[in-house]
């Protein structure tokens, strides 16, 4: 198994957050800079990594491991991540929840985009039928 530096993960992640953050600022002023009514944006945070390098490790409560690593496609991380964007108590401010960030193998993200196209419950999964902004 190869392993690679827990920093180096971080690194990577936390550029996917940085990247939708990016993202989202631009989604939301793309129905501004366009004249359309209105926008829906939807923005899934992924590292994609190479196939069989993903290992995923199951965790108790208290932090044991509760089985061995194991070789999967992908998994997700939880970060929750809250980022708010224009001017809060006004019309204007938006706030986005980036609640996991998704780690693919590059099969897993084929298989990933692939079910999103032609799969309804895939979508279903990620997103409610109704879009709606989170109070604040």
């Amino acid at each position: 198994m190869v392993r690679t530096p827990d920093s180096d993960i971080y690194d990577k992640w936390a550029q996917s957050i940085s990247s939708a953050e990016e993202l989202a600022m631009a989604g939301d002023t793309y129905a501004q800079d366009t004249g359309v009514a209105i926008c829906l944006v939807a923005i899934l945070p992924v590292v994609v990594i190479p196939d069989n390098l993903l290992w995923v490790a199951a965790y108790e409560d208290n932090g044991s491991i509760s089985s061995d690593p194991s070789k999967k496609e992908h998994c997700e991380l939880f970060v929750g991540r809250e980022l708010g964007i224009g001017k809060i108590q006004t019309p204007c401010f938006h706030r986005f929840v980036f609640s996991h960030v998704h780690f693919f193998t590059l099969s897993g993200f084929r298989s990933f985009l692939s079910s999103m196209a032609v799969n309804g419950p895939t979508w279903d999964q990620l997103f409610t039928n109704k879009a709606e902004e989170a109070p604040i």
